[in-house]
């Protein structure tokens, strides 16, 4: 299906003599071998093709971005990214409580709640005897039982473990959960604590799963399993006591590969739900189901926050068609048309601050009370109890009963107060001008205003004077807008040493996401649609810019994963208004996945990138692709060979007088690019080559200028560097996000002030 040119082969002799070690200021060496790809009746030109076959260049390539990015990031004085990422691990070190502790959960006569220290930084979980609220936090410790000790399994299986799932047996006396080592964090092995002895017990015949879940016999765990694409496709089962295993219970062979299945619990902890998953099925943001009705977690089409729905009836029948929270006998039945007539609907009011709300774990069926998580991007996680035999009384006012926490478990130091949340929307773009747009078929076929506009959440220090708004700040720019997920605004605390700089975070629900519904991930997704997404973003910088949040120049983007795809795009349709970008983990070269149905989740990524088999998914994809549509010297839009021509982009709304586009030549911004050898959904040649293609188009002026003792200092436009770390994973765990973040945003904050003082020698020069 693939074929390469035979002159490749012929060509590599010239790597053997290279040195397996770049000299110090120097990007590694990187050829560019002219490369034909044939693929679905396609030819194209990829001279960076050979990294995807040459593994132990690969290697190489890795070693020398790694002694690349030292070398920069250590250079000459307090201003290297090396100084300023110490300085924010150390702000954020501070910002971090000596001990947290999550509010209580209770079920079955106990409570559960995890707990972490700066002695103890990954959590534990464990149990107490539910004590009434009078009882003294002396009996709660007394009587607490250790569930499982992260700490602990960090010790025996290495620091760099992530666990993916904790499930707790019905007879509550073993815990099993699913671990992954060295960062392969889509396939996990399996152990299981027995919480009366403190022993644990590997489970060899579960290797390489995705999800676990009790059966109600407290000795069978099921498992799902995947094929050879990584999709989950088989339920198998195995006897924790009876060493009995790969009982083969279900086998989805017959499904279409672009679907997987997982296995769940339901309430009342006697059935399974079993559900068979596409791109397309869930779009309810979440959902609880108890003996007092339905509550519907969903977002405002109009304001963009987070709403409750209570939905309430005379009694719930079994078998209801709702997901895993179901109980009263019975769990989800695939196509059952069994219903619950709603006799009266309760909406309670929420905070203003909450941007983000999640359910508790909400575990009985049969109680009164319903537990929410409330946060916004400055208001870290707040348990809210409502209890749901007053909802006839509440009217417009909530009785959300607040669990107030000791200042040892806050975050020390920071006052939500200080800051400003703000919602706005962006005109959108059209896709053939560039100008404001008010098309029906741009934001899906949505009538309502709101559908016409890209909605922004922003974030930044509270103005004390009205003039303040005169004066643009650095804006960090986040946008994901794929798969129909929302654009996480709950609260991060990497971000607070960016804030407390005065920078401003916007944070873009472009279409792709699913912040307005079903349609505004449809508006973003496929091969007709998905180019909204990166215009989006530009219409939204574009509102910045002109409303006096920021300048061009003084922009960041920020992207991680599937994000990389809008973020790409707009960078190679608009590098001027760039100052910097952080690409996480990204998704950049889009084609060349797409074209290889041997690699994970590529089929089951057609609905939301494109199919290549079909004319319209191959013109899709090479339109979509980051890494495709780089150009020489910035500017982007077209391929190597089928190159697809910029389409004429008149009438920019920016306003004139604040930025002249002469500023960057069109050259890319630097660019941050940090990736991971052991990630299993991204593969790793996709950002190096992305990498090495940035640097041949812009010209990677890293060393252009020169500091004290003639070293190189800081970043220019057009240099690239890549962090790559060999056992991260995918994502960050939660031991590494804030070292990870912290090199990150003092690359952002290194690059925008070189640039500036750039700019500020050519204005002297040019008087």
């Amino acid at each position: 299906m693939i074929a390469t040119s035979r002159f490749v082969r012929g060509s590599l002799h010239r790597l053997r003599g290279i040195a397996s070690v770049a000299a110090s200021g120097t990007p590694p060496f990187i050829p560019a071998i002219p490369e034909t790809v044939q693929a679905y009746g396609h030819t194209w030109q990829d001279v960076y093709h050979w990294i995807q076959s040459k593994p132990r260049e690969v290697q190489r390539i890795l070693r020398e971005e790694a002694e690349h990015f030292r070398h920069v990031a250590h250079c000459h004085d307090m201003s290297s990214i090396a100084a300023i990422s110490s300085q924010f691990r150390a702000e954020i070190q501070n910002l971090l409580p000596y001990q947290t502790e999550s509010v209580g959960e209770v079920f079955g006569g106990w409570e559960f709640v995890s707990e972490q220290s700066r002695e103890h930084p990954m959590p534990i979980y464990y149990r107490r005897c539910h004590l009434p609220p009078s009882a003294p936090r002396e009996q709660q410790v007394e009587k607490k039982e250790i569930l499982l000790d992260i700490n602990k399994l960090s010790e025996l299986y290495g620091e760099n473990i992530s666990i993916g799932q904790i499930k707790l047996s019905k007879c509550g006396n073993l815990v099993a959960c699913t671990i992954a080592q060295n960062g392969t964090d889509d396939l996990y092995s399996v152990l299981v604590r027995d919480v009366k002895s403190g022993n644990i017990y590997e489970q060899p015949a579960l290797k390489g799963v995705v999800s676990i879940e009790w059966d109600g016999d407290n000795e069978t765990l099921l498992a799902t399993q995947p094929d050879e694409l990584g999709r989950p496709a088989r339920v198998v089962s195995t006897s924790i006591n009876k060493n009995i295993s790969n009982v083969n219970l279900k086998e989805e062979g017959l499904m279409n590969e672009m679907f997987w299945t997982t296995v769940n619990r339901t309430n009342n902890t006697n059935a399974h739900s079993t559900g068979y998953t596409s791109l397309h099925d869930v779009f309810i943001e979440d959902l609880d189901v108890n003996h007092n009705g339905i509550v519907l977690y969903q977002r405002s089409r109009t304001t963009g926050k987070p709403e409750i729905e209570i939905l309430c009836s005379g009694s719930l029948r079994n078998n209801s068609n709702n997901d895993n929270d179901s109980g009263g006998g019975g769990g989800k039945s695939s196509g059952s048309k069994e219903s619950i007539s709603v006799v009266s609907s309760y909406r309670p009011q929420l905070p203003d601050y909450a941007w983000c709300i999640t359910p508790g774990a909400n575990a009985d069926f049969f109680s009164d009370t319903l537990r929410i998580m409330a946060s916004s991007p400055v208001h870290p996680d707040e348990a809210m109890d409502l209890n749901l035999k007053s909802l006839e009384n509440i009217g417009q006012q909530h009785p959300w009963k607040k669990h107030k926490i000791d200042t040892d478990f806050c975050v020390l130091g920071h006052n939500p107060d200080n800051y400003t949340l703000e919602k706005t929307w962006a005109p959108m773009l059209s896709c053939s001008t560039g100008s404001s747009s008010q098309q029906k078929d741009v934001s899906g076929g949505q009538k309502s205003s709101h559908y016409q506009k890209v909605p922004i959440s922003l974030i930044y220090q509270k103005l004390h004077t009205s003039n303040e708004t005169k004066h643009p700040k650095p804006c960090l720019v986040v946008v994901y807008a794929s798969y129909g997920i929302n654009l996480p605004t709950d609260f991060l605390l990497e971000r607070l040493p960016l804030l407390k700089r005065g920078w401003t975070i916007a944070l873009v629900h472009a279409r792709g996401g699913g912040e307005l519904g079903r349609q505004w991930h449809a508006a973003g997704r496929g091969p007709g649609h998905k180019p909204n997404s990166a215009l989006d973003v530009e219409a939204a910088v574009e509102y910045l810019i002109n409303n006096g949040y920021t300048v061009p120049g003084s922009i960041a983007l920020e992207a991680t994963s599937a994000g990389a795809v809008a973020a790409g795009g707009v960078v190679n349709s608009r590098p001027e208004l760039f100052g910097a970008v952080v690409l996480e983990s990204p998704f950049v070269d889009v084609l060349s996945t797409m074209i290889d149905p041997e690699l994970p989740l590529t089929v089951h990524e057609y609905e939301e990138f494109g199919d290549p088999s079909t004319e319209q998914g191959m013109q899709g994809l090479k339109k979509v692709c980051p890494y495709y549509n780089i150009q020489s010297g910035g500017g982007g839009g077209g391929g190597d060979v089928e190159g697809i021509k910029r389409k004429e982009r008149k009438g920019h709304s920016i306003n004139s007088t604040k930025f002249s586009k002469g500023e960057s030549s069109g050259m890319y911004p630097p660019v941050l690019i940090t990736c991971s050898s052991t990630d299993a959904r991204v593969p790793i040649w996709g950002p190096l080559k992305y990498a090495a293609k940035l640097r041949a188009a812009g010209g990677d002026v890293t060393n252009s200028r020169q500091g004290k003792g003639g070293r190189s200092v800081g970043v220019g436009r057009g240099s690239v560097l890549v962090y790559a770390d060999a056992h991260g994973g995918h994502l960050a765990d939660d031991r590494e996000k804030y070292d990870l973040k912290a090199v990150q945003y003092a690359f952002l904050v290194d690059a925008l002030m070189q640039q500036q003082q750039q700019r500020e020698i050519d204005c002297l020069l040019s008087r």
